[in-house]
């Protein structure tokens, strides 16, 4: 059969918008909205993960930005060479259809059931990562480990800066990665030690995924022979009066947690100077505070270092506290 010159473009046409096609629906699904997608795509191509949470909305600002620089042609492409790209938006429109009535359907009754798990999980993400405003931007692991956050302009940031930001973050990236992977066949102390490492060097607003590490620290060095586990046995007493405070509403536990590994841990003066400030701290918080207790906690957190930079402020509480009591009386 012979193949007309007329055929031949219109065969070359139609396979050239296929190929744009393509190209369009590969752009829209650039950026991961699944989490646990995201994560094992991050796995199986050996990347980290750049994670972008939005309000596109509502906050008045994500929706310019991924206008202006994220969905660009020229951040996108380059910046998918190096990361997966992951953004978890809470879109009020969306989370509105998680309420339910009496009239409601099975069908929305399911859709808004989906919907509710869905934002559970990105809500543990956020507060994973300490997020405070909307838009933010982090580089994190598969495994979810925090390397950084990406500090950007709201109004001037465009796809080259922000992408300049990104390869001026990756030696810190690349050093946080090699101390989790030496985490990797670490026994006893020298994993105590290699814990300590990646902990000292994450950025404190990112040291959440590193929770589960304090017990370990605990477990593995219980004589202290590091050094180390007061700030770990901090940790822990930390997060046990949050867990009193945030889900009991029971801030008296809360309080002695801070209060009693003091006299049980291995701490030193600056970390019980913090730990005994938070147990008073937290005592403030009752309906009817007990101002003999909290001023008697104030006193020991003042006498661990008294030329400690929070000495002055302790001191000042002090008085302050013993202002209300009296005008209580």
């Amino acid at each position: 059969m012979k193949t007309t010159k007329k055929f031949c473009y219109t065969a070359v046409a139609v396979l050239t918008l296929a190929l744009a096609l393509a190209g369009c629906e590969k752009n829209k699904t650039t950026w991961f909205t699944d989490v646990d997608e995201a994560k094992s795509a991050a796995t199986k191509q050996n990347k980290n993960i750049l994670l972008l949470f939005s309000g596109d909305d509502w906050d008045g600002i994500s929706a310019t930005l991924k206008e202006n620089v994220f969905t660009t042609k020229p951040f996108v492409s380059k910046a998918q060479k190096k990361y997966v790209l992951l953004n978890v938006d809470f879109s009020q429109t969306e989370y509105a259809k998680t309420e339910i009535t009496d009239a409601s359907t099975d069908e929305e009754i399911e859709e808004a059931t989906r919907i509710q798990t869905l934002y559970m999980q990105k809500e543990d993400l956020a507060e994973k990562y300490n997020l405070s405003m909307y838009p933010s931007l982090y580089v994190i692991t598969p495994d979810e480990y925090g390397l950084c956050s990406i500090e950007f302009n709201e109004t001037d940031e465009t796809p080259e800066s922000l992408l300049e930001k990104l390869e001026q973050s990756e030696e810190t990236q690349a050093n946080l990665v090699q101390l989790i992977k030496s985490l990797d066949g670490a026994e006893g102390l020298d994993k105590v030690l290699a814990i300590d490492a990646l902990y000292n060097a994450t950025d404190i607003m990112l040291r959440n995924p590193l929770a589960d590490f304090a017990q370990e620290v605990v477990s593995l060095d219980p004589n202290n022979q590091t050094g180390v586990i007061g700030k770990y046995e901090y940790e822990l007493a930390n997060q046990r009066a949050m867990q009193y405070a945030m889900y009991a509403n029971d801030v008296v536990s809360a309080a002695k947690e801070f209060e009693d590994v003091c006299e049980t841990g291995h701490l030193s003066a600056s970390e019980k100077q913090n730990a005994y400030y938070m147990s008073a701290y937290i005592l403030a918080m009752q309906s009817e505070p007990d101002f003999e207790k909290m001023i008697s906690l104030m006193e020991k957190s003042y006498e661990q270092d008294e030329q400690s930079d929070l000495a002055p402020q302790i001191l000042e509480i002090i008085e302050n506290i013993k202002q209300v009591r009296d005008e209580q009386k």
